[in-house]
């Protein structure tokens, strides 16, 4: 399986929830655009900047994110954090033959207790159950900072 890195808008929560580990890959803002009708509104779009390239680049001032891959920030929210994500595979039979897809069904704190967990949780591949199960950890880990 190849490693992937987090989306920008993974990134944006990682970095909210206190994300610090390195990274070898970020997103740099690469424009910024007011809406004509809502000069609060704004778009931003940012472009992934990877390897020794990403930190020569960062301009001062400017917004950034660090991308980590999947597992990386899975491994920092677990060892920092003590939440666990772990999609599991399923396998059902449908109309004679067997689908196999993945779900986030409970996210855990260290002792096994459920601390919170994704609805519509069936995805058929890994990393886009293992993506959710991460947002939903990260805003987790946001929540209980603001308390």
């Amino acid at each position: 399986m190849e490693e992937r890195l987090i989306s920008v808008y993974v990134a944006r929560l990682a970095k909210e929830a206190g994300f610090d580990w390195y990274c070898k890959g970020g997103y740099l803002r690469k424009s910024c655009t007011r809406h004509s009708d809502d000069p609060e509104v704004y778009s931003q779009e940012f472009e992934l900047v990877k390897e020794c390239d990403y930190l020569a680049k960062i301009p001062l001032h400017e917004p950034y994110y660090d991308a980590p891959t999947f597992s990386h920030l899975q491994a920092w929210i677990r060892r920092v954090h003590n939440i666990h994500v772990c999609p599991t595979v399923y396998r059902e039979s449908m109309m004679d033959r067997m689908v196999t897809g993945y779900f986030v069904g409970e996210i855990f704190d260290k002792d096994g207790k459920e601390i919170g967990g994704c609805e519509d949780s069936n995805y058929p591949e890994y990393d886009e159950a293992l993506e959710r199960g991460l947002i939903v950890a990260l805003k987790i880990i946001i929540k209980n900072k603001s308390k």
